[in-house]
């Protein structure tokens, strides 16, 4: 069973790419303030803390979309102020690197 705290910091890299900062803009805020995540360079990167299985920073959260059907294939995560908008997620450590899930699924940056 997966952890829903990790007692330190972090950055959440993937393929060479890191996630960074909400990007405002119309369509998310049409879209429920729903921001979808993007990534960018290692000096643009988030730095996130993962608390009751929560990834969150600077007062967002990223997740799962919790307004979409849930379906067992990989999925755009996004950015929301109130955390009840997207999924908890928990993770399990890998050769000392933590691994995001939430329902069992690996949780990945959709480009």
């Amino acid at each position: 069973m997966g952890q829903k705290w990790l007692d330190r910091p972090f950055t959440i890299e993937l393929d060479g790419h890191f996630i960074v900062k909400c990007r405002i803009d119309a369509r998310g805020a049409a879209n429920g303030h729903r921001y979808k995540a993007h990534s960018g360079k290692r000096e643009e990167a988030v730095v996130f803390e993962l608390r009751e299985g929560y990834l969150s920073s600077e007062g967002w959260y990223l997740g799962r979309d919790d307004s979409l059907p849930w379906i067992r294939f990989p999925e755009r995560v996004i950015w929301v102020k109130e955390r009840n908008k997207v999924h908890s997620c928990e993770y399990t450590m890998v050769a000392d690197s933590p691994k995001f899930s939430t329902h069992g699924m690996l949780i990945h940056f959709i480009r």
